[in-house]
């Protein structure tokens, strides 16, 4: 066993320090924190990002025309009228979309940000009948096969030593007009 030198900074401040610059450094808790909050929300600054989609294109018209010759010009504008549809198909279904464009040098890539409200949550856990909590079990869960090997002397090589096991809950399809019952 080996021994290591005790670190004069303690890590719970500091977790990589590449450079003096905190755009371009992990740098402390704080300031991942601190950054983090302001990059997780729209550019209103209140609604939450969920998720994000991102793909890249070039910018460079001659390239572009030339690629565009040789392809028949049909690949590009058909993934272009997919996504543009795509997008509209969300918004459609009631997701907020706020789209931001990064150039740089020949490459254009998009960011789109998508956030869910809760009413459009709701609807869709109701359409996929998604199962929710409502109880926990507080009878013991008795494993009848495992009783039934011990009984026979027959070693369980299925048998598992969980520990901390999470409580088990008796369950139902959400519905929103049952929400203070979860």
């Amino acid at each position: 066993m080996m021994k290591r030198k005790k670190n004069l900074v303690e890590d719970s401040t500091t977790l990589i320090g590449l450079s003096d610059h905190p755009d371009q450094t992990y740098g402390s808790m704080e300031a991942c924190a601190a950054a983090q909050e302001d990059k997780n929300v729209f550019s209103d600054g209140v609604t939450r990002i969920d998720f994000v989609l991102v793909w890249e294109e070039s910018v460079n018209p001659l390239k572009s025309a030339e690629s565009d010759e040789l392809s028949s010009g049909s690949s590009r504008d058909t993934h272009r009228k997919w996504r543009t549809e795509f997008l509209s198909k969300l918004q459609t279904a009631g997701l907020h979309l706020e789209t931001k464009e990064v150039v740089q040098g020949k490459t254009k890539t998009t960011y789109a940000l998508l956030s869910a409200p809760w009413n459009v949550l709701c609807y869709y856990a109701e359409e996929i009948s998604i199962r929710v909590p409502l109880q926990v079990v507080t009878t013991p869960i008795s494993n009848w096969s495992e009783r039934i090997l011990e009984k026979l002397h027959i070693p369980n090589i299925m048998a598992q030593d969980v520990p901390n096991l999470p409580p088990d809950y008796y369950t139902c399809q959400f519905r929103t007009n049952k929400l203070e019952r979860y």
